[in-house]
C-alpha cells in the first residue's frame, strides 16, 4: 500500500512558515511512510496507530540493524533516526493541549494528532496562558525535521 500522494500533499507543509502547520504535516509525512515500508503490514498496521516509535522498532530491528531491501545501508543514520525518535518524545513532554476533559495535558508523541488542540503561550486557555513555547515548537520541529532526513538518507521518502 503505497501513499505517494497523501505524502506528497503533506510533504508541501512541510516547507510552510507556520510552525504547528510545518510540525503535524512532518508527523504525517514520517507516519505515513513509516506505513508504507513496514515489514508485516497486514499484523502491525492496525497496532502501530500514531506511533512513530513502534514503527520505526518495526523497521529497524534491533535484531535486524542493517535490512536487505535498503541500499547501502548506514548504520550511523539508522542509529541516528531512532534516538531522535527518543528525543521526539522528550520534545513532547514540552508540547501542552487541551485534553478531552478540557484541561493542559503534555502531548504524547504516539498521539501526535492532538497537537491539533495545541496550548500556546499566546492564547488564553479559561484564564490562563498556554504553556507550550516557541523554543518548545522550535526543539521538535527541529527533531521531525532531523527524523525526515534520515528517512531521505535511507531512501524510504524522496523529497519529490
Amino acid at each position: 500500500m503505497a501513499h505517494k500522494y497523501n505524502i506528497k500533499a503533506f510533504y508541501a507543509g512541510t516547507k510552510t512558515s507556520e510552525k504547528l502547520l510545518k510540525l503535524y504535516s512532518s508527523l504525517v509525512v514520517i507516519e505515513l511512510t513509516i506505513k508504507d515500508n513496514l515489514r508485516q503490514k497486514q499484523e502491525t498496521w492496525p497496532g502501530i496507530r500514531h506511533d512513530i516509535k513502534r514503527g520505526i522498532d518495526n523497521l529497524f530491528p534491533d535484531s535486524d540493524p542493517l535490512p536487505d531491501r535498503i541500499f547501502s545501508p548506514q548504520p550511523a543514520i539508522i542509529k541516528q533516526l531512532k534516538e531522535n525518535v527518543e528525543k521526539l518524545e522528550t520534545d513532547f513532554r514540552n508540547l501542552y493541549c487541551t485534553g478531552a476533559n478540557g484541561l493542559s495535558q503534555e502531548a504524547i508523541v504516539n498521539k501526535y494528532p492532538d497537537i491539533r488542540y495545541l496550548q500556546h503561550n499566546s492564547d488564553d486557555h479559561n484564564g490562563h496562558s498556554g504553556e507550550t513555547t516557541e523554543e518548545s515548537l522550535d526543539n521538535a520541529l527541529a527533531t521531525v525535521q532531523s527524523i525526515i532526513s534520515s528517512l531521505i538518507k535511507l531512501s524510504l521518502l524522496s523529497e519529490k
